[in-house]
Order: C-alpha cells, then structure tokens, then sequence
C-alpha cells in the first residue's frame, strides 16, 4: 500500500510542477513605501490577484500636528500685583492689585520660537503713614499699553503638557494715570493726572516668566507667571507734592510687577 501512494505522488508531481509553473510571479520592491495585503481573491482564470489599499507603510517621519503651524494667536489674561523692591523712609506700601489682559503672537516652529504681545493693563501702587496721630495714604493708578517681545524656549513633547519660559524686553505707554490720596483732616484727593505730551508716559524694561501649556481642542491652554522690571521712563526726576505731608517718593521707587495668567492659543495656516 505504501508503494501504490509513493507511486501515485510521483505520477502526480509533474501536474503540480506545470501548474506552479503557470501561476504569474511578483517581484519584491526594494522601495521603502510598499503596500501589504491582509486578503486575496481568487480570479476566474484561477490566478491570485493581490487586494491592495489595505493599509500603507512609510518611512518618512509625520510631524505633529500641534506643532506644525508656524504662526499662532491667542489671548491671555489675568491679574497684576506690584511687589515694592525698595523701603520708603516714613512710609509702607499697601497690597494693590490690577488686571491684565491682551493679545498673543507667536512665531516659529520647535522649541525656540518669538513671542510679541499688545497687553491692556492695569498697574497700582499705594503708600500709607502715620503723622502726628493721623494715618494717610497715597495711591497711584496707571492704565497702560504693555508691548513685550519676548523668546520663548518650550520642553517637551507638543502633542503633552509641556514647560516653557519666555525672557525678552518690553516697552509701555500710560493711556491715562489717576492719584488717590487720604489725607486725614487735610481732606481727600482723586483726580486725574495730565500729561504734557508724551513726557511721563513711556516706560520700558525687561520681562520674563515661566509656565505650562496643555493640548485642549485645536490648541493649547497655557497658565503662566511672569515679572516685569521697569529699568527707565522718559519722565524727569519728580518727586510728592512738596503741599502733601507726607514724606515719600514712591515716584522714584523700584517695583516688580507680577502678572498671573490664563491663555489659549491657536495655530494659524499650514506646516
């Protein structure tokens, strides 16, 4: 019985070799994009037909999508407290605190990019003492147009919460400026300061900060602090009311402002 199969094999195998014989050959590309099929059909003419368009393999790398514009836009907004870096013989300064709020630039693609901003804001300073039994104060109220320019290094993966921090120069201009005084039996002051031209209005210094911003719907949130030192104005030396007794000179007085702030920004155009 053995040898009737072993003979039967052999009588068949030359039908089997004509017909592998007959069956159409595929070459291999050596291309690194190449199609891979998960089925095949059977044709009529008892040929293998490859299914294709299954899926597709690359080698080429795909960049994240939120990292792939090159300009962003956004908004930022929050509050403001001036943190006093100098005493005040006669005098201590009071908590005061304003609000901020603008628009975001932001250029570039990787982890350096530019940062412009136009910022509304709010900035107050405010000094209290006691003479001769009487407590008084004086405060200062300057609503101003804040430009920084900043750098801004991010780490991390774009499409994750990442850590940044941004460092550059900014300059100001005062839209408007209001004094508040409490003068006790000398009576009460506020009213709106004037300006003659644009001397006393412009301001500029250094900012720098440092944050978080997180992948939410097409861009990211981003919750940030941030100081702003004033290194010079183009105001003349000017000094309290000589009239006001009270002997302080918060004009001339270094401060750092600080800013605490929530913002979303969204990419613009293609990659």
């Amino acid at each position: 019985m053995t040898i009737h199969l072993a003979g039967l094999a052999l009588a068949l195998l030359p039908g089997c070799l004509m017909a592998q014989s007959a069956l159409p050959q595929r070459s291999v590309s050596s291309s690194p994009v190449f199609y891979a099929s998960a089925a095949s059909r059977y044709t009529p003419k008892g040929t293998f037909a490859p299914v294709k368009n299954t899926f597709r393999l690359t080698s080429r790398p795909v960049s994240p999508k939120t990292d792939g514009a090159a300009f962003r836009i956004g908004l930022r907004g929050g509050g403001n407290y001036v943190l006093p870096l100098e005493s005040v013989e006669g005098a201590t300064y009071q908590n005061t605190f304003g609000y901020h709020g603008g628009l975001v630039f932001n250029i570039g693609r990787g982890m350096i990019t530019f940062q412009p901003e136009v910022n509304y804001s709010q900035i107050s300073v405010k000094a209290g003492a006691s003479i001769q039994g009487f407590n008084l104060s004086v405060q200062g109220i300057n609503n101003r147009v804040e430009v920084p320019l900043l750098v801004k290094a991010s780490f991390g993966d774009p499409d994750r919460a990442r850590f940044f921090v941004n460092a550059g120069p900014y300059a100001a201009y005062i839209l408007s400026s209001r004094l508040k005084a409490s003068l006790g039996p000398f009576g009460d002051i506020d009213e709106k300061v004037t300006f003659e031209g644009s001397e006393g209005r412009i301001s500029y210094g250094l900012a720098g900060g440092l944050g978080v911003a997180i992948p939410l719907g097409p861009g990211h949130l981003t919750i940030e602090g941030r100081g702003l030192y004033e290194l010079g104005d183009n105001a003349k030396n000017m000094t309290v009311d000589p009239t006001i007794p009270v002997d302080t000179d918060v004009q001339n007085t270094k401060y750092l402002t600080l800013q605490a702030s929530i913002g979303y920004l969204i990419p613009i155009g293609g990659r």
